[in-house]
């Protein structure tokens, strides 16, 4: 129970991160329509300006304000040097635009800051907090209730204030919005600033925990990105929610279920049940076996950069061969071509051995046959076996 505490309270924390993120991509996006792929740098830029104000001895509430002004100042100027000046451009122009100016700030971040890395003090301290049986950081609390204050605010900007109101019209609609006098250039750069306060803020409040460095805005800005799509781009809700289910590792699963029913799901599962019928069928066997082994490749990426964040360092060792056949275990155990049935095979071999752990030596044993048994008795696996068993009672 501790252990999926822990496991809990470390997905919201990161999740909160990177619902922040996701907030200032939906933004932007519900403003303008355009996707701000500068968004993770204002998170990193926010906290990088208050580390280095801080190491000029400015004291640590105005080095964190100074972090969070520079950064506005700089979301700001985006939209005046860059954006606006591209008039109508298409919105791909724009997006182009937005990785030019994400790729400059580094550049400018890594001359004047350096490439260290750095790390802001915790706000109240490193010692631990004990909830629920998990060991909490009290920086984690910081995150999440930022991240609460800071959703709720938006949620009021967007519901109760007459300039929330016009930055809506303007998104359904900039023509209309125009022509009943809402001055549209001035709300994109409200937008603009509002996303690079939202950035600001997470990366502050997360740099303790994280650190920051020059580039890191990238992977922040990728994770945001993702849970914004996830939850629905220009859906502040969705947002949140999206960032929660990323910071959880959940996003892969809905992706899969996605996946599973969508025609290229369909083809797949008749190519698992027959490749010749299948070929006869008209579906081109190569290019979806070359899909298939793309998507299985993004899933590892995305699996191995979250255990890197989550461990703070990464080895070859942690990809041995024995891992391999550790993940395929967990697949085998709960069910070939089931995405449930993957999820609960490594649930399984994941809490086994340590709830195994008090039998005195023994719990090796066990474990295998423990194995064993299941693959004798339920020899498709957790689920497609309990399934089929189910349907038959019916």
């Amino acid at each position: 129970m501790a252990d999926f505490m822990q496991f809990v309270f470390s997905g919201l924390t990161t999740g909160a991160i990177y619902a922040l993120a996701a907030l200032g991509f939906s933004l932007i996006y519900n403003a303008s329509g355009v996707i701000n792929f500068a968004q993770g740098d204002f998170l990193m830029l926010g906290a990088m300006v208050a580390a280095a104000l801080l190491g000029a001895s400015v004291p640590y509430g105005l080095a964190m304000v100074g972090g969070v002004v520079a950064t506005v100042v700089v979301g700001l100027l985006l939209y005046r040097l860059a954006i606006k000046p591209a008039g109508e451009a298409s919105v791909v122009s724009l997006i182009i635009i937005t990785i030019g100016a994400s790729i400059f700030i580094q550049g400018v971040v890594q001359i004047v800051l350096g490439k260290n890395q750095q790390i802001l003090p915790s706000f109240s301290g490193d010692t631990s907090l004990r909830i629920l049986g998990a060991y909490v950081l009290p920086q984690s609390l910081w995150v999440l209730g930022t991240a609460a204050v800071l959703v709720g605010a938006i949620f009021a900007f967007f519901r109760w204030t007459m300039v929330g109101k016009a930055m809506l019209a303007v998104a359904a609609n900039k023509l209309a919005a125009q022509a009943v006098g809402i001055p549209s250039s001035r709300i994109l750069q409200l937008s603009f600033g509002l996303s690079a306060l939202l950035g600001a803020l997470a990366g502050v409040v997360a740099a303790p925990i994280t650190t920051t460095v020059y580039d890191i805005g990238l992977l922040l800005g990728m994770k945001g990105f993702v849970a914004a799509t996830l939850g629905g781009l220009g859906n502040g809700l969705g947002a949140v929610v999206g960032g929660l289910i990323v910071g959880h590792g959940v996003g892969a699963i809905v992706l899969s279920l996605n996946l599973y029913a969508s025609p290229a799901g369909r083809a797949l599962r008749g190519l698992h049940g027959s490749e010749v019928a299948a070929r006869m069928m008209g579906v081109d066997v190569a290019r979806f076996k070359v899909r298939v082994f793309v998507a299985s490749a993004v899933f590892a990426a995305v699996s191995g950069s979250l255990s890197a964040h989550y461990l703070g360092f990464i080895s070859p060792s942690l990809a041995a061969f024995s891992h391999s056949v550790e993940l395929a275990t967990m697949v085998v155990l709960g069910g070939m071509a089931s995405t449930f049935g993957a999820v609960l095979g490594a649930a399984l071999l994941t809490a086994l051995p340590q709830l195994l752990g008090g039998l005195h030596g023994y719990e090796m044993v066990f474990f295998g046959l423990l194995l064993m048994l299941t693959m004798i008795f339920l020899p498709r696996g957790l689920v497609p076996s309990i399934a089929l068993k189910l349907a038959r009672r019916r």
